[in-house]
């Protein structure tokens, strides 16, 4: 595969951080239009099984990204709805002296109200993290059975 027009066999994840999404984006996108399909010699079979396990690291980076960042925003919405719980509580305390104050699950909901917009936010984390997964688990079969392939094709030659 080429990187800036230079040969490279592996990606090196102390740099991988620095990649962009869009260069990650273009390198898979290389790697997918390296894949020859028509393969049936083991030498080419071989440059699949290359092929794909590079992609799985890249997909394995995109998934790294997108759980890290799916976690913050999970614990920031966390936090910030035990805050707004609370914050709602005592808006209605100070407004209502003399009335009972409703069960904390009430103001629990008017903080998740608040926060629809990071909830969606999440969401949309989490499914990019699933397609990542999918991505992953898919060109993990795909190299699988291109090993299988590979072995076939050697117990056919007399295991050589």
């Amino acid at each position: 595969m080429l990187i800036d027009g230079q040969n490279v066999y592996m990606f090196n994840p102390f740099q991988m951080k620095d990649w962009t999404e869009e260069e990650i984006a273009n390198q898979v996108d290389y790697l997918i239009s390296c894949i020859d399909n028509d393969a049936d010699t083991p030498y080419q079979i071989a440059k699949n099984i290359e092929n794909v396990s590079n992609q799985l690291f890249l997909f394995g980076e995109c998934i790294a990204r997108y759980v890290k960042e799916r976690n913050r925003v999970r614990d920031e919405l966390s936090a910030n709805s035990k805050i707004y719980a609370y914050i709602a509580r005592d808006e209605y305390k100070t407004k209502n002296p003399d009335s009972k104050v409703p069960a904390m699950s009430y103001f629990e909901g008017i903080a998740e109200q608040k926060l629809i917009n990071d909830r969606n936010t999440l969401s949309d984390l989490e499914c990019k993290l699933t397609r990542f997964k999918n991505a992953y688990q898919s060109a993990e079969n795909i190299c699988n059975a291109w090993k299988k392939l590979l072995e076939a094709i050697k117990y056919e030659n007399g295991g050589n």
